[in-house]
């Protein structure tokens, strides 16, 4: 069975609690910018992710950031986990990258990628939008 897909959030804050839980806050899908200058910068997102797996081993992660032509925003943010199944047979890949001062060419429609071990799990999409003050 291929890695499978739990969730994929983009939030303001995430954390593993010490019991193994985690913790996502403000989970959201657009980034409101409240002026035209170019390039923006967002100050702190966090992606999280939570992959199934079904065979032990290295899983090679990778998280990338494209916009609407697939060029990439930033280099792709390199993760890796040796896993070992639990006695079901399974285990799970947990993400919490923490991106700050992200900056943002222009408005548009971008994706947060996660791949593992060059396959492509899951994309998430992100919209900056220009909102008035008022």
């Amino acid at each position: 069975m291929e890695p499978k897909l739990n969730f994929i959030h983009v939030c303001d804050y995430a954390s593993m609690s010490e019991g193994g839980k985690v913790n996502i806050l403000g989970i959201f899908k657009n980034i409101n910018i409240f002026g035209q200058n170019f390039p923006v910068t967002h100050p702190q997102l966090y992606v999280v992710s939570n992959v199934s797996v079904t065979n032990s081993g290295i899983y090679k992660q990778k998280l990338k950031l494209i916009d609407e032509n697939n060029e990439e925003i930033i280099p792709p943010l390199p993760f890796s986990s040796n896993v070992v199944l639990g006695q079901d047979g399974t285990a799970e890949i947990g993400l919490i990258a923490n991106l700050v001062a992200l900056e943002f060419p222009k408005l548009g429609v971008y994706k947060f990628v996660l791949d593992i071990n060059d396959v492509k799990i899951a994309e998430i999409p992100i919209t900056l939008t220009l909102k008035a003050r008022t």
